[in-house]
């Protein structure tokens, strides 16, 4: 089965939105199974950084027909710019990249600007 890693153009949030992330993956045409594996999604300031210097990670749940999400905390979301994500799982040892791109969090008009 090959498998080519699905870019995501840019994720667009506000700060403060808790509603999960949730992407639907179809490898070669088949819904995605995540059942019995770890699911992560890893959020970084650095496109390709050098250690793992994560801003958050989120643990992935299964909820079938090959849609995957990442519930998200008050405090994870009470972030603004631009960072890069991916999603990935592991299983039997094995560590797989199931999609990759950019997620930009936004200024919310309901909440004071982080100061700096």
């Amino acid at each position: 089965m090959s498998h080519n890693i699905p870019v995501i153009d840019i994720l667009d949030r506000r700060r403060g939105d808790t509603f999960p992330f949730q992407f639907r993956i179809l490898l070669d045409g088949v819904a995605y199974n995540g059942t019995g594996k770890t699911l992560t999604m890893s959020v970084t300031v650095e496109p390709r950084p050098a250690t793992a210097d994560y801003t958050f990670q989120l643990a992935g749940e299964d909820g079938g027909d090959g849609i995957i999400s990442f519930p998200i905390t008050e405090e994870q979301a009470d972030v603004v710019g631009k960072f890069y994500y991916d999603v990935e799982e592991r299983h039997n040892g094995i560590i797989k990249t199931l999609v990759e791109g950019v997620l930009v969090f936004k200024q919310d008009r309901t909440k004071e600007p982080l100061s700096v």
